[in-house]
């Protein structure tokens, strides 16, 4: 039985990929960054030019940032950020996509 256990949580492991959400997080979070991001903040990797001068990055964020940093400005955000409703799902997918523009 644990054997069955250590096999299927194994098995996860792989399906998953090593941030957990494997690549359906890179999809998703680019997907929510062109809907909500792409406006104000350069969203690509590597990429420097920023739809407004006043917006960090992505890149910049994600090295800048703590994880939980990331996670309380989108959890509560701020002007001009009012008007972007995520769930708490599509939080976390933010956070994991953000922190990986920034290795």
């Amino acid at each position: 039985m644990i054997l069955r256990l250590a096999v299927v949580g194994g098995l996860l492991a792989l399906i998953n990929g090593p941030f957990g959400q494997g690549a359906g997080a890179q999809e998703g979070g680019a997907d929510i960054a062109a809907r909500w991001c792409a406006n104000c903040h350069a969203t690509g990797v590597n990429q420097q030019r920023r739809a407004q001068d006043t917006a960090p990055t992505f890149d910049d964020i994600g090295r800048r940032l703590s994880t939980g940093q990331i996670e309380a400005t989108l959890t509560a955000p701020h002007d001009p950020m009012r008007g972007i409703d995520l769930t708490r799902q599509q939080i976390a997918t933010m956070v994991e996509f953000i922190k990986n523009r920034g290795q």
